[in-house]
């Protein structure tokens, strides 16, 4: 389980808060906390600069959910939310191999920069249904008719991915074909999406717009709702690994809430979405970040167990990276 992967590239993420939709008001932390899970002791213990953690209800068995909030000592004005959500942090991550902007209706000429090693080459054009690799069975069909041509390869994940975009972008969630797996069987990371989404429900009463736009996956005309595309290719754990992300935030009175979805991932687990929201307190911001990471390593035989392991894993990467960040956060202006 390689779920450091979207640490870095991730950070932009949280759990949209109950409040966020009304403007100019300051937000109630108590409310925001409680509507992700949150106790009131996990408020105070925040609100005294630890890190808290709290556990998600899993939307399925592929399903590892997580929460942490903490404390960071700037107005939300001076947290750099909107270059995480852009994405920007893929070219500061030292894991980034490359990296691009998709738009508009999306071009092979976008995904230039992207070129595999001889390694990844090899595991595609032998790529079969199974859990080594994501891809659809007409990938795989596609990919079997290069007759081990490795020099095509490249190309052909470039249309690949340029076909999951523009398949994303025009259809949303019901746009991402499934991954093919043994025996006929495959896996709805769209569907894992969607649930995923629809356990942010808050949103939908207190911020409507940004809720369907995070059920719609596309740019559906959302008042105030910024959205962008990227690809990258990242080495995790030294297995390069190709994703397609979909960043979207939304700026409301004194909050700030924003995704980060990785709609495509070539290899190691299949989708996941992140929400984050900065709101403020007396003594600068709360940042509350959920996380659902779909995999098939936890499904099955023990994955009750398997999944509690992998959660553990992932609140400790992330309680580690953040500690980073919120440390860079508070010293930016040389405080």
């Amino acid at each position: 389980m390689r779920l450091a992967l979207a640490c870095l590239a991730a950070l932009t993420l949280l759990l949209g808060s109950p409040g966020a939709s009304r403007a100019g008001t300051l937000l109630d932390a108590d409310e925001v906390l409680t509507s992700v899970g949150f106790s009131r002791a996990d408020r105070d213990s925040a609100l005294s600069g630890e890190f808290v953690t709290a556990k998600l209800k899993s939307t399925s068995s592929r399903d590892l959910a997580v929460a942490v909030a903490f404390l960071v000592r700037q107005t939300p004005e001076k947290i750099d939310a909107e270059l995480i959500t852009r994405g920007l942090l893929l070219a500061r991550d030292p894991n980034t191999m490359s990296h691009g902007d998709l738009t508009g209706a999306g071009t092979v000429a976008q995904l230039g920069t992207l070129d595999l090693g001889n390694a990844e080459k090899k595991l595609y054009l032998s790529a079969r249904a199974g859990a080594q690799t994501n891809l659809s069975s007409d990938e795989i069909t596609a990919l079997e008719a290069l007759k081990g041509n490795a020099g095509e390869v490249t190309a052909e994940m470039r249309k690949l991915l340029l076909a999951r975009y523009s398949a994303y972008r025009s259809k949303g969630l019901g746009g991402i074909a499934p991954y093919a797996r043994s025996g006929s069987k495959t896996t709805d990371a769209g569907g894992d999406l969607r649930r995923a989404s629809e356990a942010a429900r808050a949103l939908k009463i207190y911020e409507p717009s940004f809720y369907d736009a995070l059920l719609e996956a596309h740019d559906a005309d959302a008042a105030g709702v910024e959205h962008a595309y990227r690809w990258a290719r990242y080495d995790a754990r030294n297995q390069p690994t190709l994703m397609l992300i979909h960043a979207f935030s939304m700026h409301d009175g004194n909050a700030e809430v924003a995704v980060q979805r990785q709609y495509y991932v070539s290899r190691g687990y299949n989708v996941e979405q992140a929400i984050v929201g900065i709101v403020p307190v007396k003594q600068g911001s709360i940042v509350v970040y959920t996380n659902h990471t779909s995999t098939d390593q936890v499904a099955g035989l023990g994955g009750s167990a398997k999944r509690s392991i992998g959660e553990r894993l992932m609140v400790t990467q992330l309680e580690r990276l953040f500690s980073k960040l919120r440390y860079a956060a508070e010293h930016e202006d040389g405080q």
